[in-house]
């Protein structure tokens, strides 16, 4: 009964986010999560997330931590649709976490006005291109505006009760995928997270002052 539950919950709550992206516009197929503030459809063909090929960053901004098929782009200006990263206190939302992410068949623009801004949107982003390999469909053109409701969302996983090294949980990178501003693992008090564990943890977060890493008896 209980397993049927589950199922009947995961069902419903896939059919809600297939709704809320229909709602706002966009082919239900591209699964982001969590669902963008406001998501507006523009006019063009849209482009394949295969077809990007550099990502650079302008003025005072810098490339944050990427994902799999960000981090395998040059970070140099070249020929074809590149990715442009900025920060911008004109048209971007106020919270520093927030961006706009707009992409047209003549590439892709992300804005912020802060560092960790740019880290999600380009999570935002890994996620379209994601799906656009998989379902083989070009990514739509779009303008999309998101923010977080709440400053501190945190994750917890438990490692005390697993056999696998206290290390392979810090390398876990989906954190900051789903916009995760905080990781709280529970280690025991024997195992300490190590300066090298802590490390790849903040980075996979990209929130270093508001990670949150303690050790649970």
């Amino acid at each position: 009964m209980k397993k049927l539950k589950n199922k009947i919950a995961f069902v419903l709550l896939f059919i809600l986010v297939s709704a809320m992206s229909q709602a706002k516009g966009l082919d239900p197929r591209f699964q982001i999560l969590p669902l963008p503030q406001n998501i507006e459809i523009l006019k063009g063909q849209g482009i394949a997330g295969s077809e990007l090929a550099y990502i650079v960053s302008k003025g005072e901004s810098k490339i944050p931590g990427l994902g799999t098929l960000l981090d395998a782009l040059p970070r140099i200006e070249k020929q074809g649709t590149g990715i442009t990263l900025s920060l911008s206190e004109q048209n971007t939302p106020e919270s520093p976490e927030g961006y706009t992410l707009e992409i047209t068949s003549r590439g892709v623009t992300i804005q912020s006005r802060g560092q960790a801004g740019l880290f999600y949107g380009c999570q935002t982003l890994e996620q379209l291109m994601e799906d656009s390999r998989d379902l083989r469909i070009p990514i739509p053109c779009l303008r999309m505006t998101d923010y977080p409701e709440i400053s501190y969302r945190a994750v917890h996983f438990d490692t005390k009760h697993h056999l696998d090294r206290t290390e392979y949980y810090y390398r876990m990178p989906s954190f900051g995928k789903w916009k995760t501003s905080c990781a709280i693992p529970a280690v025991p008090k024997w195992a300490p997270p190590t300066p090298s564990a802590n490390k790849r943890c903040r980075l996979s977060v990209a929130m270093p002052k508001n990670v949150i890493l303690k050790s649970v008896p």
